[in-house]
């Protein structure tokens, strides 16, 4: 088997074996776009690399509205980073599917949170709010570890059309 040109991701037809590349990212959706939407108290931090849009605020939320046929979410997981509530909506509210994503790490990193699945080509909206609550857990010694905080964190989010 060769590959004669490197992509990324492929994506294969069972019926025919042919193989394609995955459809390119169209456009990329930052905090200040008008399609996102952020509710409750959020500040924009440029200390921890790169800026984001952060809160730690119990029920705050951003959304992100785009029309194409997938789309990934990237935040920064932080060490004070918790859980985020995630929801995938159609053009007419209806869920299509939800998950909680964890945004703690010990270093501050941006890296991909949430990817929808394949969907036909539309107009969604995908949300996250703050779920109150960060991972950590107990050495034998009985002290706690992981998350200092429950955060979550906006930094842009990637459409393919």
């Amino acid at each position: 088997m060769t590959m004669p040109v490197y992509r990324d991701a492929w994506r294969l037809d069972a019926a025919t074996g042919a193989a394609k590349p995955r459809p390119a990212i169209s456009e990329t959706i930052v905090a200040t776009d008008k399609r996102v939407r952020f509710a409750g108290t959020w500040r924009q931090e440029a200390a921890i690399e790169p800026a984001h849009h952060v809160t730690d605020e119990r029920g705050s939320s951003f959304s992100v509205t785009f029309t194409g046929t997938q789309a990934s979410l990237i935040s920064v997981a932080r060490p004070d980073g918790g859980y985020a509530y995630i929801t995938l909506r159609d053009r007419h509210g209806k869920e299509l599917m939800s998950s909680t994503v964890d945004m703690y790490s010990k270093y501050p990193v941006s890296e991909i949170k949430f990817v929808t699945p394949l969907l036909a080509r539309g107009t969604y909206t995908i949300s996250a709010s703050v779920v109150g609550d960060g991972w950590y857990w107990h050495n034998k010694k009985g002290e706690r570890s992981g998350s200092a905080g429950h955060t979550i964190t906006f930094e842009r989010a990637k459409v393919r059309s």
